[in-house]
């Protein structure tokens, strides 16, 4: 499972979702908590992204803001924490994407058609027709073909420009 996908789920189930990095004495390690909270910002668990298997859930305080105890929430709570837990961790964080900006003004990024992967240029918005946003192995992949024309993928590089995940 995603991390992405974890916090949307979460959010979907009403949930409060902090995620925070990890940081244990004074050093601070790589990685994130994600902790849940109820609707009220009751605590009610916490899972680590890059340690497997490891969860924590206090149960009894999952559905204290709710108006009747439901025990669907309790296990579509624990679910989904331990569904995570057990992803392993290079399964866990989404792929990174970029719009790559070929001239400084206007609306100058490559895009590539769907229908025959021909690339252009247009603007960063992505349709049915067309993609404009890339990871580095699909932009390495036609780079290769147009090496004269098109730099090679440096995230340092301003033509490559980090996206967002739609789903956060």
């Amino acid at each position: 499972m995603k991390t992405s996908f974890l916090v949307l789920k979460l959010k979907s189930m009403e949930y409060q979702v902090k995620v925070k990095p990890l940081v244990t004495g004074k050093d601070q390690m790589k990685g994130k908590v994600i902790f849940v909270c109820t609707p009220a910002g009751t605590y009610v668990g916490k899972v680590y992204t890059n340690i497997f298997g490891t969860l924590s859930v206090k149960s009894w305080v999952t559905t204290s803001d709710k108006s009747e105890y439901d025990l669907r929430d309790i296990k579509n709570l624990v679910e989904a924490l331990t569904t995570y837990a057990l992803t392993p961790l290079d399964k866990r964080e989404d792929t990174k994407k970029y719009l790559v900006k070929v001239l400084p003004k206007g609306e100058y990024y490559i895009n590539q058609s769907r229908a025959d992967n021909h690339i252009f240029l247009s603007s960063a918005d992505e349709t049915n027709e067309h993609k404009t946003k890339f990871t580095e192995e699909e932009y390495n992949k036609f780079q290769e073909r147009y090496a004269i024309w098109l730099p090679k993928f440096d995230t340092n590089d301003p033509h490559f420009v980090e996206v967002q995940d739609d789903k956060e």
